[in-house]
């Protein structure tokens, strides 16, 4: 109770201090990999505070602050932000290769399969103003646990963002993550490819990054970099 009451009296303080440092709001993406969704979730009463910029070569740097959070057993929900007006320049637009733009919502749901080692995730991201933010992005995507890391395949979009992504990952000592993923884009004629890693850091903080490699004529490689915050309500 006495952790509870802390992490709630720090939040205000948490949420002033990210908008002095990046001035220019809030992003949250579905748990996942690098640039794509997974069946995970947050847990129940867990909520996980993100800032992330997207920066690279000739492009301007893109700042993003949100949150995700565990509603009920299996259901994960949250908000997403570009704090910054600036274009994306010539590199991936946004998170995950989504349209940047104003405040927009997703939910996820997570069923585990008869044989424990699956699971499915169904899910909508970039739920808001569609003008301004692009079409929203339905998926499903199957996680698999396997003897040495877990892979995972879905298919979501809509129209020209329409496809197939793909995603590994494998959990080393000390809690570091690996991760990679490719995802199609333009009308699957193009395709985004990903490499990084997640790495817990002292007490509720998470260092996350990953560097994407498009393959779409003039669009640039893209670094992200991501803090995650977590609040955990359960005790």
């Amino acid at each position: 109770m006495i952790k509870i009451k802390r992490d709630v009296m720090l939040l205000p303080i948490l949420l002033a201090t990210m908008l002095l440092l990046f001035s220019h709001v809030a992003s949250a993406t579905p748990s996942g990999l690098n640039n794509i969704p997974t069946a995970d979730v947050a847990s129940t009463n867990v909520l996980v505070l993100q800032q992330f910029t997207n920066f690279g070569a000739d492009q301007e740097s893109l700042y993003h602050f949100g949150f995700k959070y565990g509603l009920a057993d299996n259901v994960e929900i949250g908000f997403d932000k570009r704090i910054h007006d600036s274009g994306s320049g010539a590199g991936v637009s946004g998170a995950g290769g989504m349209p940047a733009g104003p405040w927009v919502f997703q939910a996820k749901y997570r069923y585990e399969l008869p044989n424990k080692d699956t699971s499915l995730g169904l899910g909508l991201a970039n739920v808001g103003d569609s003008d301004e933010a692009g079409n929203s992005y339905p998926y499903f995507v199957l996680s698999h646990n396997l003897q040495s890391f877990r892979g995972h395949i879905g298919y979501g979009g809509k129209d020209a963002a329409r496809g197939l992504f793909l995603g590994v990952d494998k959990t080393l000592r000390g809690g570091t993550v690996l991760r990679a993923d490719w995802l199609q884009t333009d009308d699957r004629d193009e395709s985004l490819a990903s490499v990084g890693f997640l790495k817990p850091l002292s007490g509720p903080w998470i260092i996350e990054g990953w560097a994407s490699f498009p393959t779409a004529p003039g669009v640039e490689n893209t670094f992200t970099l991501k803090f995650d915050y977590v609040l955990d309500f359960r005790r």
